[in-house]
């Protein structure tokens, strides 16, 4: 499970690493949902780097300037 900038594609927050302290959040050099940031919808489901990945936009309200997406990435490939 990742929460994505929806703006860059980057991973703000990944729910497979530790967050150190001092350390940018997330993982920066990932972008393989680049692609899938700029294309998508509200929500849906799609193939990314050949995982099934479902993902949802996070609702701005006020007080959040955030543009973030939920990400959700079957382990197995679906090429399988």
């Amino acid at each position: 499970l990742r929460v994505v900038d929806a703006k860059t594609g980057r991973v703000v927050i990944d729910g497979l690493r530790r967050q150190r302290i001092g350390a940018p959040l997330g993982a920066p050099k990932d972008r393989r949902f680049t692609a899938l940031t700029r294309k998508a919808g509200r929500s849906g489901i799609a193939t990314v780097d050949g995982h099934l990945t479902a993902y949802r936009r996070v609702d701005r309200e006020a007080g959040n300037a955030n543009d973030w997406m939920l990400v959700a990435t079957a382990a197995m490939s679906v090429e399988r």
